[in-house]
């Protein structure tokens, strides 16, 4: 028997992941919180809650709050986890992996982008910024040498209003290891 799947989407991410279950020959619905996103490839639903039987997948972050009550509601879900804070506040993700022996590099956090942009003017070398939020353009997480950053975030701080807080990571030598994860 193939499975029932409910696609919960903020912009549209899954339709891919939703359109190959459905080439698998699962049965998926898929909502988008964005209007007029029927695209002909997989049945879009206006209802943003599921039906019973079904497997919920969340395709983004920032359904914390809504995968919990769904399997409060007895339904499997996938993504839409508390955990995912690690994403939007990126010093509680660098904690947890410090608190599990893994090693992260040089971490300071900054409220305001003045305060980065003077933090980089005194240290010098190559740093790379990521700003928390959930609702952050993935184009403004950046890395370069302290003096082209400084005059970057000059640029990108008119589209940093609202940003709580953000990180700069020291550059370290040796391989990158970017990790995902559905809870």
């Amino acid at each position: 028997m193939m499975a029932r799947f409910f696609v919960w989407s903020h912009e549209g991410n899954g339709l891919c992941f939703a359109r190959r279950l459905q080439q698998q020959g699962h049965q998926v619905r898929f909502y988008c919180s964005l209007p007029n996103s029927e695209n002909g490839l997989v049945d879009v639903v206006r209802n943003p809650a599921p039906e019973k039987s079904e497997v919920v997948l969340f395709d983004d972050i920032g359904g914390a709050r809504l995968g919990q009550l769904f399997r409060r509601q007895g339904f499997p879900t996938v993504g839409g986890h508390p955990l995912e804070e690690w994403e939007t506040k990126r010093e509680v993700g660098t904690a947890i992996m410090q608190a599990n022996g893994l090693l992260t590099p040089e971490t300071y956090l900054f409220t305001t982008i003045p305060e980065a942009k003077k933090f980089l003017a005194r240290q010098g070398g190559y740093w790379y910024f990521k700003p928390d939020g959930r609702d952050i353009p993935k184009h403004l997480t950046y890395g370069e040498d302290a003096e082209f950053l400084i005059r970057w975030l000059a640029y990108a701080e008119p589209r940093l209003q609202g940003v709580p807080r953000s990180q700069l990571q020291k550059r370290i030598a040796g391989q990158e290891v970017a990790c995902g994860l559905w809870l």
